[in-house]
């Protein structure tokens, strides 16, 4: 009985509940009660390490590509999961193979997005300032409606990409740089 097919499977979308929806519960639970700092951080200070938990939580699915490539199967799936984590996805969001989210509770995508294979998008990232200390940066990504995110780009910390643009393979848009009419515009220092 232990081995019968309705005991494992059981046993399997339990497993399979508690991998995808256990770090999702948790993450929120944290975003309510202990949100982070969007902005500059401190390293080491009480909200850097609420984002530093959400971060770790997230690290599974990072390292394990393949349990994000099976959500991606099911149209819809994908979007639906990263809603849970706190993401806003519009609606026909097309994640291309490859796609690798990081920070999702910030990232901003909006209706009829397609992301090329391979693209990256992080809503962190860490940074030596002229004086030699390190700083910490999070910042919501934001990619408008009816836009193309070219294959094996790279999104940073506050980048956004406005509505209906096509951009090229590859581009790199750094912390707070905007994508607009072809060109890339520094939103902030």
């Amino acid at each position: 009985a232990f081995f019968s097919s309705d005991n494992i499977s059981s046993r399997l979308a339990v497993a399979l509940g508690l991998i995808y929806f256990l770090p999702v519960i948790i993450a929120r639970a944290i975003q309510i009660f202990w949100p982070p700092v969007i902005g500059i951080m401190e390293i080491e200070k009480p909200r850097f390490f609420s984002w530093w938990i959400i971060f770790q939580l997230e690290m599974l699915f990072s390292r394990i590509s393949i349990l994000e490539e099976m959500l991606r199967i099911i149209p819809g799936l994908y979007s639906f999961w990263l809603r849970c984590w706190g993401a806003k996805i519009g609606r026909l969001t097309f994640w291309s193979p490859g796609v690798r989210i990081f920070d999702r509770p910030w990232l901003n995508i909006g209706d009829d997005v397609l992301l090329g294979a391979g693209v990256r998008i992080s809503a962190h990232v860490y940074y030596r300032k002229p004086n030699g200390e390190l700083e910490f940066l999070l910042a919501p990504v934001q990619v408008e409606n009816n836009t193309v995110v070219g294959g094996y780009s790279i999104l940073g910390p506050g980048s956004s990409i406005a509505a209906g643009e096509t951009t090229e393979a590859c581009l790199l848009l750094p912390p707070y740089t905007r994508f607009e009419n072809g060109k890339r515009i520094k939103t902030h220092d």
